[in-house]
């Protein structure tokens, strides 16, 4: 299988991240917490995956192993080992890839992949990303019990809130690392 046949362009993360924040800002009037809590872990996990194709010039992943993202280095690696008649294992995609393995773990992704330093934010980012006890993505099957939501609304919105001003600081650094 050719290059072209296994790698299609990656996600628009950027705009995802925007359109999903819009989201959260549209809600701000319902009081409907674990949809917000839910969002809120997919607005992070948006903007982490926005600065890891930014950090790492990410535009193509595997179309059969999604969680293998290409930076452009990478895909010059592979389209120069394709022209040269070689064919592309599928050890050399791995081997060039960026893996996500879980695609929803924002925790991982940000400390094993953009490897930056937690320190004084490592108790807001579990909060955000297990909201009552479980993770962010699995939220959308709870039931609102109130009692529950009540006492843990306040703390997840707080650290939701330092999360993302954090990453947003984060990405601010990395522009201008980039320019």
């Amino acid at each position: 299988m050719s290059l072209e046949e296994k790698l299609e362009e990656i996600e628009d993360f950027e705009e995802a991240y925007y359109s999903r924040i819009q989201d959260m800002k549209d809600m701000s009037n319902v009081d409907r917490k674990i949809m917000k809590m839910h969002w809120g872990g997919v607005v992070i996990e948006c903007l982490v995956k926005y600065i890891i194709v930014e950090k790492y010039d990410i535009h193509k992943r595997n179309k059969h192993k999604k969680c293998q993202w290409f930076s452009s280095n990478a895909e010059n690696i592979l389209k120069a080992k394709e022209q040269s008649g070689e064919n592309i294992t599928n050890s050399d995609y791995s081997n060039n890839a960026i893996k996500l393995e879980d695609g929803h773990n924002f925790n991982t992704m940000i400390k094993e992949i953009l490897q930056l330093d937690t320190d004084g934010i490592n108790e807001d980012l579990e909060n955000v990303y297990e909201p009552l006890g479980k993770k962010f993505i699995d939220l959308r099957y709870e039931i609102e019990d109130l009692e529950l939501i009540e006492e843990n609304y306040r703390k997840w919105e707080e650290s939701y809130n330092k999360v993302v001003e954090w990453l947003n600081r984060e990405l601010d650094n990395l522009n201008g690392e980039l320019e």
